[in-house]
This record gives C-alpha cells, structure tokens and sequence, in this order.
C-alpha cells in the first residue's frame, strides 16, 4: 500500500482520537426527559440553575436539531452575562464549540474559545486555561493546521498533569502523538504514544486503551527505521479489544492496520486475507472510508499477482468512493495506482491519459497543501505578533506604574506618619468590635444547632415510643378484643358498634404510626434525601417532585434539616395558601444543594405580611447552617421559597 494511503487511514486514527478527547459531555437520550426539562423553563428562576436548565436542554438537542442546540445555548450564555455567573461560560464554549466545529465552523469555534482562554486568563482558572486550549487545538486540527493545534496542546498539557486525571493525561498523550506524526516525527509520536498506553494500562479491555494502542502501533509501523513485528502484535491486541466492546469502527481500522503490517513483513497473502475481512465490514458497516482502504489494498494485492482486471475492478470501486465523495487526495491516490495498472499492462494510451488526469490533481492538491501552509504561517505569526504587542505594553505599564507608584508611594509615607496612631486605634476597636460581633453569631449557631440536634434525638425518641410502645399496645388491645368476640356472646345491636369501635382502632392504629414515620422517617436515615422526598410527596396528590444533580449523601443533621424544611413548606402551602399544585424541586451539586417549593396559591406580599411561626422556625434553621433562604411571592400570584447551601468539599 502507498505512503499517500497510510497517511489517509492517519487521518481517521486522529479524527477518533480528538473526538475521544471533546465527547466528555454526558448527553441525554430519553425525549421524555427533554420534554420534562423544557416543562420546567417557564418556571425557572433567572439564576444559576436556570442556566444549568438550558446546558442539559441543548445538550438533548445535539443528537437530533444542532439548530435548537445552539439557540439554547446562546439563552444560557445570554443569562450568564446578565447574572455575572463566569463559570456558566467556560461550560458554553466548550458546548457550543463543539457543535460549530461538527458543523465544519471552526474559525467561529476558535473564536469562542479564544473568548474563554482570555476570561480564564484573568480568573486565574487553571483548568478552564487547560480546557480552552484544549479547545483551540481541537479546532486547529480539524483545519489541518498541524503545527498550531501542536503548540496549543503543548501549552494545555502541564494544566492537565497538574490536574491528576489520568484519562484526560492519556488522551491528551494521544493527541500530541498524532500530531506529531503528522509532522513526520515519529520517534517524538512514540513517545507520547508509549506514555498514552502506559498510562492507560490497568484497563486493558478498554476502548480508550484500544485507541491509543492503534496509534502506538501505526506510529510503530511508520517509523524508520519499521518495526512491524511491535506494530503487528499491537493491531492484533486492538482486533481483540475492538471485538470484545462490539466497535466495529475500530475493528475495521484494525483490519486494515493488520494488512498494512504484513506487507511491510513482505507477507501479501495475509495482508489480503485481512483487506478482504476490511472490505467485508467495510461494506456491511456502510463505511465508505474502509471500503475505500480496503480496495486499494486488495488492487495493489491483484496487480502485483499480474491479476490486472481484479485490480481494475478494486481500483474503480476506490477511485468512485474518491470522486462521490469528494475526497481529492484519495482521488489522487487512485489516478497513480491507474498509471502504475496502465504500465503494468503496457497500455500506453491510458497511461498518457492518466498521468494527464494525475498532473492536474497534483497540482489542486499542491495548491491546497500551499495554502493551508500560508494560512498556518499567517496564523502563527499574528499570534507571535500579539504576544509581542502584549509584552511590550506590559514593559510600558510596568513602568508606568513604578514611576506613578512612587510618587503616590512617597505621599502615602507622609499621610500615614501624620495619622499612623490614630489609625492603629481605630484598627484596634474595629477588631475588638467584630470579634464581639463574631463570638455572639459563634454563640448564637451553637445554640441553634443544639437546639435542632435536641429537637431530632427527641423526634427520633417520641417516633421510636410511639411505633414500638403505644402502637404496640394498641395492637394489643386489638388482638384482645378480637379474642373477647371469639369467646364471648355479643347482642345483635352491639355488633355494629363493637366492628365500628375495631375499625376506629385500626384507623389509630395507621395514624399513629403515619405521625411516626413523618416525625423521623425511616427513609431519610437509610437511603437520604431523594428517597424520603419522592415517599413524602407521594402520598400528597397535588405535590410533584423533581430532583436534579447526584446522589451523594450530605451529612445527617443536613438531610433532616432539608426534609423538615420541605415538609413545613408544603404544609403551610396547603393549609394556609390554598394550593391546588406544588412543585417541590431539589438540586444537588458538589458545592451547593438548593431545595426551592413553588406552589399557585392565594400569595402574599412578603415586605408587608408578618412571618408566621412556620416560616420564622424555617429560617432560623437554615440561617444555622450558614444557609440562605429567599421568598418570591406576590398576592394572586402563588408563592416560591428557595433555600440554598453551600457544601464544602472533601478532601
């Protein structure tokens, strides 16, 4: 097989790589969810969650409408610039430059990645830096500008070791690997790839494993000088990975990598047998660009077996693929292997016609070659040339600065000795004031938190005497009185009192233990919030429960916290707001939980309407727990109340 068809197969080796790379989007699959989330919008809150809400939407449309995928992400990044929320952008540029770069815009995608590289610059974001570089490689790879996407990843990857994710470091190894083997330097692409396989070797079933394997090996084959035993034994390795996960995309590359690395063994025979298992699932897949590779190899196989119109037929099946497709490089790969079939034949005619036809494609290729060369070259140097325009007027606000600095230096010396005692003071009194101010809010959130973890023991306790003491007893006495009818001689008029007086006992019997479960349930303590919340809100018609985020347990005295806040607001929304619906809606993060009860009530207005007990003892809870809760209501308009937590992470 040819130089020009191994560098074509590259080409799909690193298009899998770069899209393992940006596909760590979780994407939804379920219209049914979309359909829920969109329910959800006009109820939305105009913050931070509503933003989150419109990141999961588009991401639900990439499958299906990229259209309505962008439009929902703009909405988000539109919303982010009206909160001041900065992280929401990092998440729409990696989104939204994902879907311009399918859609073949990559100069729009650099563009808004460049964005997010400059505001994470001035954030200091260490991993959004690592993240937007990323992004602008990808796009630069996709645009043939080796060398560029080369210098952008190079930049990412110290972010990415810092970060200590091994699987982003081995796909970023990847990456560079591909990159550098394009540039023909293939000892360097070995290197990063052996780092990518290394790093990657304790899942060795794993696709990602699989990938890097494939790129190791080809990188192998290409080098000079070959080694394609290691070349081989690594294809066969990813053979078996790519039939073990059911990836046919990756087995047709293996196939085809097989028959390559035979031939370089100078073995035809076998490199045959594995282009025609190519061309087989190449065909059954629809792949046009196995099919492709596969005949090539299969007519290079028959011409080299003087079996000329085999190869005619091979040839013409690849240069038809070549022509639909408009794919001018491979096109210009089949015109050779004609005139290498023409002089074969010593058909001189076709020969003269198809090096006439193969002068004229070199020199489109040539030009296109030219051209992204000029462009990558341009690029570079308005880069090199900004880099030099930002370091030169840094040296001037350098030194603007020191000489402003000074000057306002030797001022400040002068004020500061005139007042520098009574400043002292009134630091001291501040200090001392806040320090006051600190030990009362220190003595306050003490004596809350022991009030709430009392009041919990004392709920845990009255539950566990109600369910095991008196609800014990009243089985009892049922069972007692069922035993007194068994042996007793009851008059007709009685009985009818007597199976009413049962069925009250019965009816005590369920609420008791209802009251019981509601004053400590015993989901709370076994499977957490999500759980309770869905068993509570279950049992009420007119409340519906969503939930959003993971499934992490808080710590205890926090679930019970959030549920008893739950309960009371959905308590008071039915007893006092006259609610015929109530949306109960919890969000957990790794930083925050948020639990927000929207309800279509009577409303009230919340400057002038005075707290009742329920919602004073709420807020004095959540205020307990550095927690936040905000109400939105209006009279005529329903009511929402959201309490929001920050979580400190664990280390």
């Amino acid at each position: 097989m040819s130089e020009q068809m191994r560098c074509f197969f590259w080409t799909l080796v690193i298009a899998i790589s770069v899209n393992c790379l940006f596909s760590f989007k979780v994407k939804a699959q379920s219209d049914e969810k979309l359909d829920s989330l969109l329910l959800c919008l006009p109820n939305a809150k105009a913050d931070s969650n509503a933003v989150l809400l419109y990141f999961k939407i588009g991401e639900l449309y990439e499958k299906s409408d990229l259209t309505k995928a962008k439009e929902y992400y703009n909405k988000a990044r539109m919303l982010c610039d009206k909160i001041g929320y900065s992280r929401g952008y990092f998440t729409f540029a990696v989104n939204y430059s994902y879907v311009l770069d399918i859609e073949g815009q990559h100069d729009s995608a650099i563009i808004v990645n460049q964005k997010a590289l400059e505001l994470a610059e001035t954030e200091k974001n260490r991993k959004q830096i690592a993240v937007a570089l990323g992004g602008l490689g990808k796009s630069y790879t996709y645009k043939s500008q080796y060398e560029t996407a080369l210098d952008y990843y190079q930049k990412a990857l110290p972010y990415v070791e810092e970060a200590n994710d091994k699987a982003l470091q081995a796909k970023f190894n990847d990456i560079l690997q591909c990159l550098y083997y394009y540039l023909k330097q293939h000892d360097r692409a070995i290197a990063y790839g052996e780092k990518a396989v290394a790093i990657l070797k304790d899942k060795p079933n794993s696709q990602e494993y699989g990938n890097a394997l494939m790129n190791l090996s080809v990188s192998y084959l290409h080098r000079k000088p070959s080694l394609p035993e290691k070349a081989l034994e690594g294809q066969l390795e990813v053979l078996r990975i790519a039939k073990l996960n059911g990836n046919l995309k990756m087995q047709a590359s293996s196939l085809n990598n097989i028959a390559d690395c035979y031939l370089s063994l100078k073995k035809p025979e076998d490199a045959r047998n594995y282009h025609e298992k190519g061309l087989e699932l190449g065909k059954r897949m629809n792949s046009v660009r196995t099919i492709y590779i596969s005949s090539m190899g299969l007519g290079y196989y028959e011409m080299q077996k003087n079996s000329f119109d085999r190869a005619e037929t091979y040839f013409s099946e690849a240069l038809a693929i070549a022509q639909k497709h408009k794919m001018l490089k491979q096109e210009k790969d089949c015109v050779m292997a004609f005139v290498d079939l023409s002089l074969a034949r010593n058909d001189y005619v076709a020969y003269k016609r198809y090096e006439r036809s193969l002068d004229s494609l070199s020199n489109i290729v040539l030009n296109e070659t030219i051209q992204k060369a000029l462009l990558e070259l341009e690029t570079k140097y308005e880069a090199e040339k900004k880099d030099s325009r930002i370091v030169a007027l840094e040296r001037e606000r350098k030194l603007v600065y020191w000489l402003s600095g000074s000057g306002i230096l030797i001022f400040i010396l002068l004020v500061t000795l005139l007042f520098f005692r009574n400043r002292i003071i009134k630091h001291q009194k501040i200090i001392a004031e806040h320090q006051v101010v600190q030990l009362k809010q220190e003595k306050q959130l003490i004596a809350s938190q022991s009030i709430l973890e009392g009041e919990t023991a004392e709920r845990s306790r009255l539950a566990r005497d109600l369910h095991d003491g008196l609800g014990g007893m009243l089985s009892v006495v049922r069972l007692n009185l069922k035993g007194i009818r068994t042996g007793a001689f009851i008059e007709d008029e009685d009985v009818s009192r007597y199976g009413k007086a049962l069925s009250m006992l019965d009816d005590s019997i369920k609420e008791l233990r209802r009251v019981a479960h509601h004053m400590m349930p015993e989901s709370l303590l076994r499977y957490g919030l999500k759980a309770s919340l869905t068993d509570f809100c279950n049992d009420i018609p007119s409340v519906q429960f969503h939930y959003f985020g993971n499934d992490n347990r808080l710590d205890c005295p926090l679930e019970i916290l959030i549920y008893r806040s739950a309960h009371e607001l959905v308590n008071n929304a039915l007893r006092h707001a006259e609610a015929t619906h109530i949306n109960l809606q919890l969000v957990q993060e790794d930083d925050r939980v948020s639990l927000t009860v929207q309800d279509d009530g009577i409303g009230f207005d919340p400057d002038t309407t005075p707290k009742g007990m329920g919602l004073d003892s709420v807020n004095n809870r959540v205020a307990s727990f550095d927690g936040k809760m905000s109400i939105y209501s209006s009279p005529g308009n329903g009511t929402e109340i959201n309490i929001e937590f920050q979580l400190k992470r664990k280390l």
